[in-house]
């Protein structure tokens, strides 16, 4: 640490704790934190059929989703707290579901051509209020404002095998022995 951040302490009478390096165990919240963040993204990749390299913007997703939710130490959310505002949760969108984007926000439109192109919401960029969707066609990550969202309409889970495994656990657990 600094000399400045060390003399800042001292003259707000701020007692600093360091903990072991490598033992997140001794710091309960952010480990709780880090858990429910790592647990969010394992179940939202376990369902889709997006390469793990959207492992990202999945975290990415799940941060900005726990940042819109009240905690139990303030009666407001993170954002709330930050911009002095309630967040829009119309703003919050379904990770992995189609998407349908305007041409003419992207290109110049072609009069006779395809008036929208096919998408995969994976997240929001950060520092504006857009969306991050996939267009597999030319396998590339776009950044678009307008957009339509099909919130039904997710990836082919099957393909994976993630959805027949639920099924198959679901099944167990419904007929005891």
């Amino acid at each position: 640490m600094s000399q400045k951040f060390l003399d800042h302490l001292k003259e707000h009478v701020i007692i600093s704790q360091h903990t072991p390096p490598y033992t997140p165990q001794h710091n309960g919240v952010s480990e709780g934190r880090n858990r429910t963040l790592l647990d969010m993204v394992c179940f939202m990749v376990s369902q889709t059929t997006l390469p793990k390299s959207f492992r990202d913007y999945a975290l990415e997703s799940v941060a900005r989703i726990i940042n819109m939710v009240q905690t139990k130490k303030v009666e407001k959310t993170p954002c709330e707290v930050w911009h002095r505002q309630a967040p829009k949760l119309s703003y919050l969108k379904i990770w992995d579901c189609e998407a349908r984007v305007k041409r003419d926000t992207l290109i110049k439109a072609d009069t006779l051509g395809l008036m929208s192109i096919k998408c995969i919401f994976v997240g929001y960029p950060k520092e504006t209020m857009s969306y991050s969707l996939y267009y597999p066609l030319k396998n590339k990550v776009i950044v678009a404002r307008n957009a339509e969202f099909f919130k039904n309409s997710l990836t082919n889970q099957e393909e994976s095998g993630s959805l027949e495994g639920l099924k198959v656990i679901q099944d167990e657990d419904t007929h005891p022995s």
